[in-house]
């Protein structure tokens, strides 16, 4: 009898022990670091970047005037809207409300700066590249100012931290501001859709590629809006398109730049060189305009 209750004492100790290893075994298991989180090395990364237009190519000249009082052909001018995003600050303005100089005919405009081979002093036609005949080779230091090229934007990018934010435009001019002043109250106006986008595109690993973006994304459809008229005299954006009955819309194209996708284009080549996209806007044939923008990005040491 003595001998069964020693048997069955040893037998309760042994369970004890294994139950106690098997406990620490599963919070072991428990205290397990997750891994599929950003580490903490990934996310102090941190990198200099810089984007600058380089110029842009007439694949079609826009319906003009029949006088061509603003000059022969075509003339342009860039409206760039750069906005920073970052999760502490939120959504800043680096350059809105501004525009570039005039390119085209310099005839009678001395204001404007020749661009193109409509005359032996200028204008934008069919086939024209500016500032050379193929921008995207980057021939053609960056400037002061929105000529072309220009630098957009130059900073720090982080990973899943912050973005650059490009809207870039060019204009037809036809010297009146109108048109103008409603595409910056449209941005502004669109500003908490953009910075909640953008917050979004941070958080989705599949979504950072430099690329186009539609604008219905970030609430700017219709952005600049006219009737369908023959002449209207306002300096307009190039790609507008039939925007419901008798009107013509802008959209314009939303590029976001982020630490990935910033690393993954520089070592790219699509067509126009390691870091070179291109920005189309075309036109209907009531408009006929249609041209490419082309944007380089770098890594800065």
């Amino acid at each position: 009898m003595q001998k069964r209750n020693i048997a069955k004492c040893l037998a309760i100790l042994l369970f004890s022990c294994l139950a106690t290893a098997q406990g620490q075994d599963q919070k072991k298991i428990k205290e397990k670091p997750i891994t599929n989180l950003p580490s903490a090395s990934r996310r102090s990364d941190a990198a200099r970047f810089r984007v600058t237009l380089l110029g842009f190519v007439v694949n079609h000249e826009t319906r003009d005037t029949v006088l061509e009082t603003d000059g022969k052909r075509d003339e342009v001018f860039q409206v760039p809207v750069v906005l920073s995003f970052d999760r502490d600050r939120g959504l800043e303005m680096l350059s809105f409300s501004v525009f570039g100089p005039v390119f085209g005919d310099t005839n009678n405009h001395p204001t404007y700066t020749r661009a193109g081979s409509a005359s032996n002093r200028g204008g934008l036609r069919t086939g024209d590249g500016f500032p050379d005949a193929r921008p995207w080779e980057c021939r053609t230091p960056p400037g002061p100012g929105f000529g072309f090229p220009a630098v957009l934007f130059e900073g720090d990018l982080r990973p899943i931290h912050n973005a650059a934010v490009i809207i870039p435009s060019l204009w037809e001019w036809d010297g009146n501001q109108e048109l103008f002043n409603n595409y910056m109250d449209k941005i502004e106006g669109a500003l908490p859709t953009i910075r909640l986008n953008v917050g979004h595109i941070l958080a989705v690993d599949d979504r950072y590629e430099f690329r186009p973006r539609a604008a219905t994304e970030f609430g700017l459809e219709g952005a600049v809006t006219m009737d369908q008229r023959l002449v209207d005299m306002r300096n307009r954006p190039i790609g507008m398109k039939g925007f419901g009955p008798g009107q013509f819309g802008f959209q314009p194209q939303v590029l976001v730049l982020t630490y990935e996708g910033a690393r993954n284009i520089v070592g790219r080549d699509i067509g126009f060189g390691p870091g070179v996209i291109e920005v189309r806007y075309e036109e209907p044939r009531e408009l006929e305009g249609n041209y490419s923008l082309y944007l380089k990005v770098e890594r800065i040491p």
